[in-house]
């Protein structure tokens, strides 16, 4: 049977990660990348490779693919040719200019071996032609100086001889030749009757000869030659030699090689699919924003991206061909790149700790034993063995190739026993049934693929808290005819049937209210929070606004009592104590005077507290609590100062009709009031089944307009939404269409 990773097409995604590697080191080394669920190693590993994305971004360095395993192999046991050898100096020449470039900050992850010295001492010797030098070596470059003088001597010689009289009559080139190492040239064959002459060669036409003449000349120049090979195989021997001694070191820089080429290639992946890293986070299950799939990313354009919580299990349902094979599939697929320290096609990925990742997907009928329904229950079998908490079970249809009274009960007891341990356990199915019974269990959520019921086709979305339809009837109009199709639509909307789709119907529905509720709870929390803030920094406010006000009239006090003393000098002490004491009660400042003479207050007084006017809502002792703007404020009665009460308008305006409202009018109050009241609106609509609604919210800042549209833009129960016509209020005004 076929692997986790064979199912999930791992190695698909790999071959097209290996497309951005430029060296045959970095596509062997991504060929042999594998998922490791080791939590601490990836989440290390993911760190190394963040820097390297935040490094090169996308200046990704050009790399040679110089591949000198072949040569490094042959030195072990031959001596390598010049040219071989140099190929081996291009490799190290091309590291050392690339660990120059190389920034610091990776030189920690990096860490190419030096092998400068070796450079320098190929260099030397052998040019990019792959010949040896004549400077090698003294020894060489006499003989090879030798060698030339020699040449040139026995060839002038030559020259001169085939210009002798008689000669024309058997010459077939007045041109030199050298041939075997030795000097010659080209007669026809009746030479002997005019020269002395050893053959050579043999031509089409004639022989390569050498006079008697240059006979010894030709063996002192082979006598050359032969040195001379001799010392270039010397020098080549201790440059393998030398080759073979840093064998390790090259080796290694291989492997580094390889290494960088992968991040490199990962960056490349990243910026073309529009990937990323993956967060870890053990408190987290697996969340995912956009995901997609890499493989539909290679060859398809619009490619529809779905978002996923998953803390337990998730049911999906929904038309034939709709994505859950495929949805299931990227996200088993995700989770394999993530421990892979492959970026993850998706905006946002986070993972917490995963044992192992199971799979059920497909047909993995075995011809010679197994049907389609026996190695689902083989696999599942394993699955049963080896799972734990923190493992990832995906399950595609499960119970395919038995009867579906029997696919009931049987999916039914594996999902029940699986989801004891609370995996991350995403299952999808066609038996509508079996879904209302599993949605029973404590921890499971539903998830249903859309379908386009006017254009008869998947619209690839997922949608969170909904049992789907499988549009068998609706798909086969396409392709058979209309007798056919009336037939099956008849059988379909049995009695049976239409229970279903009323039950399905109805538990929509209460699904979709959970969710507003929820959504509505979540914003509720949120405000309060928020409140509680302000109440906070508006108790601050007062209390600094107090402190200062007791600073400035101690320091006035001890500036009169200053002034007084010395008044005491020249004016009678009786008078001066008098004054004193009279500025000690002076009405210097209102609230100071609270301070010292509390005044009576009861509930339902409008009371002035710092530049805030509220109203008294309850009392204690000396505190009370003061509603002010519908914000609930403690303070001490020393700091209050009575007022008289002002009507004030409700700024809330709900346009009520005999019978529905259908307009809100959110003009003159704050944002976080003015959202509460959209949402209670928006919910009071969607249970009311109002279809169209108008929120006036005014032009002025445009604080509020744009907080109604976001929070349009976010809600559930919002199919479209528009500026109102000149006639209802313009831009003043948003008219919005609910589902």
């Amino acid at each position: 049977m076929k692997s986790c990773v064979e199912i999930l097409e791992f190695d698909k995604l790999k071959n097209i990660l290996n497309e951005f590697a430029q060296t045959t080191y970095g596509k062997e080394y991504t060929a042999q990348i594998e998922p490791i669920f080791d939590f601490e190693t990836v989440q290390q590993s993911t760190k190394f490779l963040e820097i390297f994305f935040e490094v090169l971004g996308k200046s990704i360095p050009t790399l040679d693919d110089i591949y000198i395993d072949t040569y490094l192999n042959q030195a072990s046991y031959s001596i390598l040719s010049a040219k071989e050898i140099y190929y081996v100096y291009t490799f190290i020449d091309f590291i050392s200019n690339l660990n120059k470039n190389l920034e610091d900050k990776l030189k920690n992850y990096i860490t190419f071996a030096n092998l400068d010295k070796l450079k320098i001492l190929i260099a030397q010797t052998i040019d990019e032609t792959g010949y040896v030098k004549d400077a090698s070596t003294k020894k060489l470059s006499f003989l090879r100086s030798k060698i030339k003088s020699t040449k040139d001597e026995i060839a002038t010689f030559l020259h001169f001889f085939v210009r002798k009289k008689g000669l024309q009559n058997i010459l077939l080139d007045t041109n030199v030749f050298l041939k075997n190492s030795r000097f010659t040239i080209l007669v026809k064959p009746n030479y002997k009757e005019y020269i002395k002459a050893r053959k050579v060669d043999i031509s089409k036409a004639g022989f390569f000869v050498e006079p008697y003449e240059v006979f010894e000349k030709n063996n002192y120049l082979e006598d050359l030659i032969l040195e001379e090979t001799k010392e270039t195989q010397k020098i080549l021997t201790a440059f393998t030699n030398l080759i073979r001694k840093y064998t390790k070191e090259l080796i290694h820089n291989t492997k580094e090689l390889a290494k960088l080429d992968s991040f490199c290639a990962k960056i490349l992946f990243a910026n073309k699919f529009d990937a990323h890293l993956t967060h870890f986070d053990e408190t987290k299950r697996l969340i995912a924003q956009d995901l997609k799939h890499p493989l539909l990313l290679k060859t398809q354009q619009n490619v529809v991206g779905n978002s996923l919580e998953l803390n337990g299990s998730l049911i999906i349902t929904g038309p034939n061909t709709g994505g859950k094979t495929v949805f299931i599939k990227q996200v088993g697929l995700a989770v394999l790149c993530a421990f892979a320290t492959i970026p993850v096609c998706a905006q946002y990925f986070c993972v917490g700790k995963v044992s192992n990742v199971f799979a059920v997907i497909g047909d993995e009928q075995q011809t010679e034993s197994l049907s389609t329904f026996s190695s689902n229950m083989v696999r599942i079998k394993e699955i049963i063995e080896k799972f734990d908490e923190n493992s990832l079970i995906l399950l595609d249809e499960p119970g395919s190739g038995t009867s579906p009274e029997e696919a009931y009960a049987i999916v039914y007891a594996i999902f029940s026993y699986l989801n004891k341990k609370n995996p991350m356990l995403i299952m999808s199915t066609h038996y509508r049934n079996l879904v209302y019974k599993l949605k029973e269990i404590d921890n499971v959520r539903l998830a249903a693929f859309e379908f386009n019921e006017e254009k008869l086709q998947p619209t690839y979305k997922l949608v969170f808290g909904k049992i789907g339809k499988s549009y068998g009837i609706e798909i086969m109009q396409k392709y058979l005819n209309n007798e056919i199709f009336e037939i099956s639509k008849k059988v379909f909307e049995s009695k049976e049937s239409q229970i279903f789709d009323k039950y399905e119907k109805e538990l929509n529905d209460m699904i979709n209210k959970k969710a507003l509720y929820t959504n509505l709870i979540k914003r509720y929390k949120m405000l309060f929070n928020k409140l509680n803030l302000e109440i906070a920094q508006l108790k601050q406010n007062l209390l600094s606004e107090h402190n200062e006000t007791v600073n400035q009239y101690n320091h006035l006090f001890d500036s009169l009592k200053k002034e007084i003393s010395r008044v005491i000098k020249t004016k009678e002490i009786k008078d001066a104590q008098r004054l004193v004491n009279t500025l000690e009660t002076a009405n210097i400042h209102p609230k100071i005077q609270n301070l010292n003479n509390p005044q009576t207050f009861e509930k339902g007084d409008t009371v002035q507290l710092g530049k805030s006017i509220g109203t008294i809502i309850g009392i204690k002792g000396e505190y009370v609590q003061v509603n002010i703007d519908g914000k609930i404020v403690s303070a001490k009665t020393s700091l209050l100062e009575k007022k008289q009460p002002k009507i004030k308008q409700s700024s809330l305006n709900v346009i009520h009709s005999p019978k529905e409202t259908k307009e809100l009018n959110i003009i003159g109050m704050h944002a976080f009031e003015a959202e509460l009241e959209v949402l209670q609106f928006l919910e009071y609509a969607a249970l009311n089944n109002i279809k169209e609604v108008r929120i006036i919210h005014g032009k002025g800042s445009g604080v509020l307009k744009e907080m109604v549209r976001n929070l349009l833009k976010e809600h559930k129960s919002v199919e479209s939404f528009s500026m109102a016509p000149p006639n209802l209020g313009g831009d003043g005004a948003t008219i919005v269409i609910l589902k």
